[in-house]
């Protein structure tokens, strides 16, 4: 089983404040835990997008399963493991494979200790048995690995710009061994990590170049700067890799949307593709345009696009980031989404 949390992009702005983006891989069942983790942007891998094959064949070579057997216990939470096993009468059998028989002609018998693991991975061949049987029948890749969710690992790219409430919650004794192992890979990495400080005008890019973008040079910077006060991304200024900072947002987003198959192509060609795709669809899907972001300093105020709402404490945010502009939010902008959405009709 795996649980485990790298860093993509960490960043710290001019004012002090951090954003992080994570990978991580964990147990699918532990995945509605980190959902309630409403401050950080998410895009995981699907069991709708992952061909079936290819599903079965990630769960047979590495099985979710529990770190800890809890006991029975009144609560949620399972102090004492429990070790106990289930005994089954198995045949014996000859070197040939054959049942062997006593003298009365019946078959003999002995006892056998299938322990905790053996049950679990008994109970995931019994999914994919009957995911295989619905593949055969010709059910979709949607319905057929749900059957199997409990035994799989999800693959996940969370951007955050406060962490404290997760960390508080989640590494704690209370929680779900799986998800305080989890939140506790996460706190390792970001107590390691040192943040690159950005400018305004610099972007956080998870997936590209280390996780920044930064313009060529301090002209650059600036009219980076004011065009974002109007929420225009450039498409005349570049970095040191001759890479725009409008491409860059695109290789960014692909491979954050990627997530969903657990592949990652960072070409220029397959990332307009994929962003293409995205605000194309009716309606578009801007959850991968959530990780990229550009800080704000005391300038910023309600006059910049993406700039939501004020905090009680005087704190400017951009959709759940707080003190840093989300990309999400300036391309919402940039294609009328409200306009578009009003004006949309249903018929349910």
């Amino acid at each position: 089983m795996t649980i485990s949390a790298k860093i993509l992009a960490d960043s710290i702005s001019v004012l002090g404040q951090r954003i992080t983006t994570f990978e991580l891989e964990y147990p699918r069942y532990i995945h509605s835990e980190l959902m309630t983790f409403r401050l950080a942007s998410k895009n995981s891998s699907s069991s709708r997008a992952l061909p079936i094959q290819t599903a079965n064949n990630l769960i047979r070579n590495n099985t979710a399963m529990p770190s800890h057997w809890g006991k029975a216990q009144k609560g949620m939470q399972a102090d004492e493991e429990c070790v106990n096993y289930l005994e089954r009468q198995e045949l014996m059998l000859s070197d040939d494979g054959n049942p062997i028989l006593n003298i009365d002609g019946t078959f003999v018998t002995y006892t056998k200790h299938i322990s905790r693991e053996n049950l679990w991975l008994e109970a995931r061949d019994a999914a994919l048995e009957y995911a295989d049987i619905f593949k055969d029948l010709g059910y979709h890749k949607q319905i057929i690995n749900r059957l199997t969710e409990p035994y799989s690992h999800i693959k996940v790219c969370l951007t955050a710009t406060d962490f404290g409430n997760w960390f508080w919650l989640r590494n704690d004794k209370a929680a779900q061994p799986e998800i305080m192992y989890l939140a506790q890979a996460m706190l390792r990495e970001l107590e390691s990590s040192l943040p690159k400080v950005l400018a305004t005008g610099s972007w956080h890019l998870p997936y590209y170049n280390n996780g920044i973008w930064e313009p060529k040079n301090v002209a650059d910077a600036v009219c980076t700067n004011e065009q974002l006060i109007d929420g225009i991304i450039p498409e005349d200024v570049f970095d040191s890799h001759g890479v725009s900072l409008n491409d860059a947002l695109m290789i960014s987003a692909s491979c954050c949307a990627q997530t969903s198959y657990r592949k990652t192509d960072d070409s220029l060609e397959k990332s307009k593709d994929i962003y293409n795709k995205l605000v194309g669809m009716d309606p578009p899907h801007f959850s991968p345009f959530e990780h990229q972001a550009t800080p704000m300093d005391n300038s910023f105020n309600f006059n910049n696009v993406g700039v939501t709402h004020l905090d009680r404490y005087g704190n400017y945010w951009s959709g759940n980031f707080k003190k840093w502009i989300q990309y999400r939010q300036l391309l919402m902008n940039n294609l009328n989404i409200y306009a578009m959405t009003s004006t949309k009709t249903r018929s349910d």
